[in-house]
């Protein structure tokens, strides 16, 4: 054990996924000691009340609880196997090798495409910070006021463009907006929108595939620490003109799949949610749940 970490044993019986959950309901990072380099103080944690039921309750407290986490990890699961299935599938179907007689990308797709919203206008905002890594699904976004950034609609690409970003894998699809809606976010996105057969799933692996990221970052300019890709290098990229028999059947098999993770996405932040709900209502004993009634 690290001398950065505490580690519990109690003097009596007790259900430690409970623990776990009871030790999520108290702020513990306020418990600084004043060092110079920020740590828990450990009287202050050693003097935290907790209350502890029974133990029958604590295991139906954390098997409800763990019921949740756990549908919850498996729809993440889900998300991440049809994410590399469906690039797979790009990889093995297409090659985006840059070639001197091709045709660029940005005459196949939208680049920056023009949207409309206007100053000062509520819409849904999408910042860097919840722009994820390595993952076509977005979890976190909010209402702001229109101000300046990138805007998009559903089915639109983003592709973060500045350092440390873009070699952090920060790609994601916009699928959380409605119908006719814009929504905006960070001026440090490529936004890549989806144009006949070129469909938002062919976009999303285009940009994830380790040769464009990698031209991508090569073709950054600026000063350390700022350095951007800049859209414009779409135009130059050239690629062999994808088969249209190849599109189609690529898009048979992406589309209805990057549907699933729509709706496994969606469904995380509904059990999110009534996790982060019933957290504080069974922890602090105002809500019970009945033995051999536990969330399945």
């Amino acid at each position: 054990m690290i001398d950065t970490a505490f580690w519990l044993k109690s003097t009596e019986p007790f259900d430690l996924r409970w623990a776990y959950y009871e030790l999520l309901t108290h702020d513990i990072n306020s418990m600084d000691s004043g060092s110079a380099i920020p740590s828990t103080s450990k009287e202050a944690f050693y003097a935290m009340p907790v209350l502890i039921p029974p133990l029958e309750t604590q295991k139906v407290i954390a098997a409800t609880l763990g019921a949740l986490d756990d549908k919850i990890e498996s729809n993440r699961r889900t998300i991440k196997l049809i994410d590399e299935v469906v690039r797979a599938r790009f990889d093995r179907d297409f090659d985006v090798e840059q070639v001197g007689d091709g045709i660029a990308i940005a005459e196949l797709v939208g680049i920056n495409p023009r949207r409309k919203l206007a100053r000062g206008e509520q819409a849904t905002y999408l910042g860097m910070s919840s722009l994820p890594e390595f993952s076509p699904v977005v979890l976190e976004w909010e209402e702001r006021a229109f101000g300046s950034g990138q805007k998009f609609i559903n089915g639109d690409v983003l592709m973060a463009r500045i350092t440390p970003c873009l070699e952090n894998g920060k790609t994601a699809i916009v699928d959380m907006l409605g119908e006719g809606e814009v929504g905006w976010g960070s001026t440090e996105y490529v936004v890549l929108s989806p144009r006949g057969e070129f469909s938002t799933p062919w976009l999303y692996a285009l940009t994830r595939h380790e040769v464009v990221r990698e031209w991508a970052i090569r073709r950054m300019t600026g000063s350390s620490g700022r350095r951007r890709f800049q859209a414009s290098g779409f135009g130059e990229y050239c690629i062999r003109k994808p088969d249209p028999a190849g599109l189609a059947a690529f898009n048979a098999f992406a589309v209805p799949m990057f549907r699933k993770v729509t709706q496994a996405r969606d469904e995380m932040k509904s059990l999110m949610r009534l996790r982060d709900a019933l957290l504080p209502e069974l922890l602090s004993g105002r809500t019970s749940v009945p033995v051999g009634d536990v969330l399945l």
